[in-house]
């Protein structure tokens, strides 16, 4: 295991045996200390540069910006990932991946690309969770003020966002923020040199004092109870025809 000390480029070959720990620190502006690890092994589920075991914490790791920064870039095939979680052996809710975030504008994770899951993503819904419950009204009406759309992404304006080039359908998060605000949230975006907001989401490179860091983005499985609710007042209506047609 090599160890680089960041600002100072001091190598060093460090082997610990069993029951030995180490502690280092740097002073450079990347980060403290790099581990990289040169282990050829006959697998590749082998191959680690760092790996800890203890009862607790095998690897903590702390840092201004990033804790943890993990990258796979080595070529050929095969998939590689930068970051995998692993967890087995509890009785009950066993973690691969566990995140946590608090403060303004804060996500526990925060993927920039297309995100796979194999299940179900399950949110909290349990009626012990929840006060001041009361009827969604006036679904209906909301919902037929609310005007899907196809568009594309500004994809050269925000290279960093990794937007998809394909044709998307959708809604505009600036009108479902007034007929569902609940379904909206704000998030910080890089500011692009070359990319300004406007009114109409037309990009305006005159006027570079009207760039902003905070966009909208929309969960629409929200919308979900709305559409729901939506039925149900067009089925009284449809209910209130027919026995006027009885008639």
């Amino acid at each position: 295991m090599y160890l680089e000390k960041i600002g100072l480029f001091v190598f060093t070959l460090i082997v610990l045996t069993v029951g030995q720990s180490v502690e280092i620190e740097g002073d450079g502006t990347q980060g403290s200390v790099i581990l990289q690890g040169k282990n050829i092994a006959p697998h590749a589920y082998d191959r680690v540069g760092v790996m800890g075991d203890a009862p607790l914490f095998g690897i903590e790791a702390k840092g201004g910006y990033i804790g943890v920064l993990g990258k796979s870039i080595m070529e050929g095939e095969g998939t590689r990932t930068g970051v995998k979680g692993y967890a087995s052996g509890g009785i009950s809710n066993n973690v691969g991946v566990y995140g946590t975030a608090t403060g303004t504008d804060a996500w526990a994770g925060y993927f920039v690309g297309n995100v796979y899951a194999s299940s179900y993503t399950p949110s909290p819904s349990d009626r012990n969770f929840k006060h001041s419950i009361k009827s969604a009204d006036n679904c209906l009406a909301k919902v037929l003020r609310l005007e899907p759309k196809t568009y594309d992404f500004r994809v050269e304006d925000y290279p960093d966002e990794k937007f998809s080039r394909k044709k998307q359908m959708g809604l505009i998060a600036q009108d479902v923020e007034r007929e569902f605000p609940g379904v909206v949230e704000k998030f910080r975006a890089k500011k692009q040199k070359n990319a300004v907001k406007s009114k109409k989401g037309v990009s305006k490179k005159e006027d570079l004092k009207e760039n902003s860091e905070d966009y909208l983005a929309m969960d629409y499985t929200k919308l979900v109870p709305a559409l729901l609710g939506a039925m149900q007042e067009q089925q009284k209506q449809i209910e209130k025809l027919k026995k006027l047609i009885e008639k």
